[in-house]
This record gives structure tokens, sequence and C-alpha cells, in this order.
């Protein structure tokens, strides 16, 4: 009997712990107007490109898109999450300018009202050219003509 109480007791707390844990960096993603400059586009496609095995993990703007970083997996084997550090260590190398997460893998999940944030429809490819991608940032109103 004591043992079936506390079994369950344990199930509530790991299905508690996965409700509360399960979108913990939601807060990290960029939202609102941003306009990327051609450097910045230059850099963006320089981790989209990442060769050798390794795959883009995350990239990091401030939120004036005055300075960025990027992190890439050196296996292909990315865990998910930690984006907090990174945004704190782009924020002490931009000057204090605020910075989120504009990109996770080869989504884009920048949130400006055109882009979707999820799906094809935010999906980079490593192979495009550089007309390409700007031609796919302007389209979700990254990029200005």
């Amino acid at each position: 009997m004591k043992i079936r109480l506390l079994m369950k007791r344990f199930f509530k707390i790991i299905i508690l712990s996965l409700f509360l844990t399960g979108n913990s960096n939601a807060g990290d993603i960029g939202t609102g107007e941003f306009k990327m400059d051609d450097w910045l586009v230059d850099y963006f496609q320089k981790y989209i490109k990442i060769r050798g095995g390794q795959s883009p993990e995350t990239f990091v703007v401030a939120i004036d898109g005055s300075y960025a970083m990027y992190w890439y997996c050196p296996t292909g084997n990315c865990r998910a999450g930690g984006d907090n550090a990174k945004l704190r260590k782009c924020e002490v190398s931009s000057g204090g300018i605020p910075c989120k997460t504009f990109a996770r893998g080869r989504t884009i999940k920048w949130k400006n009202g055109i882009n979707p944030g999820k799906g094809k429809a935010s999906r980079i490819k490593s192979k495009w050219s550089k007309e390409e991608l700007v031609t796919k940032l302007t389209e979700l109103g990254f990029v200005d003509n």
C-alpha cells in the first residue's frame, strides 16, 4: 500500500515537471520587427553552411541588429535548451543590448507577424546561394529590398 502511494506521488512529480519544463525557452525567441543588414545576412549564411559533420544549433542577435553570435553541434547531436547562457553571453559582448534567439538549427524562430517560426515556411537550406537566402529572408520580412 505504501509503495503504491509512493509510486503515485513519483509519477505525479514526473508529469508535473514535464509540464513545467516543456516550454522553458519560449521567452528567448525574438518577436516583433527585425531587419538584417548585409553583414548580418552574410554571418547568418556562414552559420547555416557549417560543414565537417557539424550542424547549426543556435543563432542569437542583439535586438537592434548590431551584434550576433552562433553555436553549432560538433557531431550533429544537438541538445535542446540552454539558450539563457547564450543570450547572456551575447548581451555582454554586445555592450548590454538585449539579445534574442533568431534561429535554432536551420529554422528561423523569430516571430515578426510574417514568419510562423516553425515548419517548412521558416526553414533555410544550407545549399542556398546568398541570393536565395536573401529572397527567403525578404519573404519572411527580415530584409528590405
